[in-house]
């Protein structure tokens, strides 16, 4: 039956709607269907579906009917067993719907039964749910993986393990929470038009699917062999559409050799999905990342990005020949993932895909349901979609709102940190409007500075002040917007929101003495070395013996300065660079222009495009790999660590430091037996001075307690130096390095300086831990 002949049949006025027909089928005669199994048995068995089956017959009927099987095998089976002759093709031919249903068979079996004697479904369902045996409330949140097995993306489960030790920590010193909130990443009320949108998107995916399902079917003959649908196919082998959908994506080649996919071989086990940016780099296996190529193509690409593995600098003829055919696919967001060129872009790619707000927050929230899973109450609440946060007897233990709710309360109430404490917040600088070069540190109240953790905090008073009356007023204000003005909500229309009162001295006195709480992280994990191999030894610096000249290929298109240009070996080459800089061809020059310098070749005259030079330079420290033929040099990777030692000696005592790089570290933990190896075994011994007393050891990420400009503050270490030199930042401020250079929040001491700055009388600096409730604690120093 039409949704027409429904209104018609109720006799409803011309301009009514039904709110089930949405999308671009809404103005087709769409159909309500009724009970399509009763309809077809009563098809096939006849009169004696009604007259002749009991309901346990009539129940096996539908069971070994709904059971796949050969089109042979049904039909004997319907002959045989159910006496069925001049409807047994009808019997093999129907499938089942391919819909699914929220509840069980048992359940719909219990809440027909009580529809059938006029009671509402839902009072049905509220009396059963009665009889289930409640879940006893937990005391402490439990382990992610114990509740949550199937999570696999590595940033949502290290947020969720965080966020368990926070709750657990606030609840072994102030007790359960009555209720917890928590900013769950949705969208305001959608008008009809963005939901229509969203519904229409749905059935596009979806009519996708099925249509490379159906070209399984109808191309790839042997490929199901007990005659699934195309729906089923959908439901049921999701990998295999998915190889379907990316065939068809990529015209039926590979997209990194050009070579044609056959069907044999897309499910044959030749051809691989695979992850254009690999696992080990981000974990993503959204379609927008998956693409199809031969397995040895694969294994090639091992886990590289595409243009580390096959960029223009292995071969920029096959690399344009690549892009050629991802860029036929039609996929911007295919296209932008094999344009990613450097580990530092797949970085900030990955970050901005795997912090899932929005996904995480709802597991958060199903984590924290096991603290109250049966506690007594008699608050009810009406309905509401996040039903599966309240407690048997209907309490929302856990409030969500959303972070745009968030963001406009916070503008409306003007609750920023600079505003809260003035001068005591760390800021982040700005460029001036007028000098679009110049920057200047953020002062404007009405803008959420990043800079400083503490924010995050400010970011918490407002989530505990949404309440679900003011998510609803909110909501239906930016819907109300839309709907008369077509324009979205600001907070300027939230002034009517009662803001807070308690802001006073006493309050803005917590965010001046609050401490982050940071994530110790003490992995010897990193670049043991640079990339680049350092070539033989060409001479030596006048006067400098120590000083050993090596020449290094610097690619003219990026990181070549003037100080290079100075130093290029060839001085035909560095003729042609200085006239190309200084004719301006550098602010030309781009990816997409390629507009190279060129020098004139001797022979024939041609211009011959330079783009990579030699330079000279005298590199320190630097270590061999390899042996004999294979004997390369490399420089060393970042600091691993810096063990502090005291030494005694004619003259008194005296400070001596023991800076260790990653690949120093990695050397030292390898020579340990396998069950004794750990940061802490090789950092209480000085390489150099074995008689050195242990005083105490720093990582990058540490904390020190120092006092600096005369104030006692606790500071994290950034970075350190080879040449004895240590980065240090207050332990809120946040930001980049650059960022935090420019407005002095970053200081570079030297390891003298650094030893001198302590609390105590001896002044050596104390290192700290601050729990997960931001209280800090002292590591005792060795005396």
């Amino acid at each position: 039956m039409t949704f027409r002949q429904i209104a018609e049949l109720l006799s409803l006025p011309p301009e009514t709607h039904f709110n089930l027909p949405r999308g671009k089928k809404e103005q087709k005669e769409k159909k309500i269907f009724g009970n399509r199994i009763t309809h077809l048995m009563l098809r096939i068995f006849g009169d004696r579906w009604t007259n002749e089956l009991t309901e346990d017959q009539r129940r096996k009927a539908v069971n070994k009917w709904a059971a796949p099987g050969k089109r042979e095998a049904r039909i004997a089976e319907a002959r045989t067993q159910w006496g069925l002759d001049e409807t047994a093709n009808l019997w093999a031919d129907e499938k089942p719907p391919s819909d699914y249903c929220k509840f069980s068979l048992a359940a719909l079996r219990k809440l027909n039964a009580g529809m059938e004697k006029g009671i509402h479904w839902t009072a049905t369902a509220a009396e059963m749910r009665s009889l289930i045996a409640p879940r006893k409330p937990m005391d402490f949140v439990p382990p992610v993986m114990k509740v949550l097995p199937a999570i696999t993306n590595p940033a949502v489960l290290r947020a969720l393990t965080e966020l368990r030790k926070v709750v657990n920590a606030i609840i072994r010193k102030y007790g359960k929470p009555h209720e917890i909130r928590i900013e769950l990443a949705r969208e305001l009320r959608k008008n009809r038009k963005q939901r229509r949108d969203t519904h229409e998107a749905n059935e596009k995916n979806h009519e996708r699917r099925m249509i490379a399902a159906q070209k399984i079917l109808d191309e790839c003959r042997n490929y199901d062999p007990e005659g699934r649908d195309a729906e089923r196919l959908v439901r049921e082998r999701r990998d295999a559409v998915t190889k379907m959908l990316l065939h068809m994506e990529c015209k039926g080649c590979c997209p990194y050799t050009g070579d044609c996919i056959p069907y044999d071989a897309l499910f044959g086990g030749e051809v691989e999905v695979e992850h254009i940016i690999p696992a080990s780099l981000m974990v993503d296996n959204d379609f927008n990342n998956l693409t199809l190529c031969y397995r040895r193509i694969n294994a090639k690409k091992l886990n590289q990005t595409p243009w580390r593995a096959f960029g223009p600098h292995k071969d920029a003829e096959k690399w344009e020949q690549i892009i050629g055919r991802v860029k036929a696919f039609d996929n911007r967001s295919k296209l932008a993932r094999f344009n990613l060129t450097s580990l530092e872009e797949v970085k900030a790619f990955a970050s901005r895909r795997l912090n899932d707000t929005r996904y995480t927050s709802k597991l958060a929230g199903r984590l924290l349901m096991n603290l109250y899973a049966d506690r007594d109450t008699q608050t009810s609440a009406p309905d509401d979609p996040q039903d599966e946060f309240r407690d048997r007897s209907g309490h929302q233990a856990i409030k969500v709102s959303s972070g745009t709710v968030t963001s406009l309360l916070r503008d409306a109430w003007k609750l920023y940190l600079g505003e809260l404490i003035g001068e005591d917040a760390y800021k982040c600088p700005v460029k001036d409007q007028e000098h679009g070069a110049k920057k200047k540190p953020a002062s404007s109240p009405g803008r959420k500075d990043r800079c400083d953790h503490r924010h995050h905090a400010v970011d918490a008073v407002v989530i505990a002040l949404t309440s679900d009356k003011v998510i609803h007023e909110v909501n239906t204000l930016a819907g109300r917007l839309y709907e008369q003005y077509k324009r979205p909500l600001t907070y300027r229309d939230l002034r009517s929101v009662k803001s807070p009162g308690f802001i006073d001295e006493n309050f803005r006195g917590l965010f001046r003495k609050m401490i982050v709480s940071r994530r110790p992280e003490h992995k010897l994990s990193g670049k043991l070395h640079e990339e680049t191999f350092y070539g033989k030894i060409r001479e030596y610096e006048k006067g400098k013996k120590d000083s050993p000249i090596r020449h290094k290929r610097v690619d003219v298109g990026k990181g070549l300065t003037d100080a290079h240009i100075e130093k290029i070996v060839d001085e035909g080459i560095k003729a042609a660079i200085i006239k190309f800089r200084d004719e301006g061809g550098f602010k030309k020059w781009s990816k997409d222009t390629l507009v190279w310098p060129t020098m004139l070749k001797s022979r024939n005259g041609n211009p011959v495009q330079i783009k990579k030079v030699r330079i000279k330079i005298t590199p320190k420290k630097l270590i061999t790999l390899g042996k004999r033929m294979s004997e390369r040099q490399v420089k060393p990777g970042e600091v691993a660590y810096t063990s502090f030692f005291t030494l005694q000696t004619k003259s008194g005592t005296r400070w001596e430091s023991d800076i260790v790089t990653l690949f120093d570290a990695t050397q030292l933990i390898r020579a340990l037996p396998k069950h004794d190896r750990s940061h802490e075994k090789i950092s209480r011994s000085h390489r150099k001075f074995p008689d050195a007393i242990f005083r105490f050891s720093l990582m990058k990420g540490d904390l020190v307690r120092l006092i600096q400009n005369g104030q006692e503050n606790i500071f994290v270490v950034r970075s350190f130096e080879s040449d004895g030199r240590i980065w240090i930042a207050p332990i809120n401020a946040a930001g980049k390095q650059q960022d935090m250079e420019e407005t002095k929040t970053l200081d570079r001491i030297g390891f003298t300086k650094f030893l001198a700055m302590g609390p105590g009388e001896d002044k050596v600096p104390q290192p700290v831990f601050v729990d997960l409730l931001g209280q800090p604690h002292n590591i005792a120093v060795k005396a």
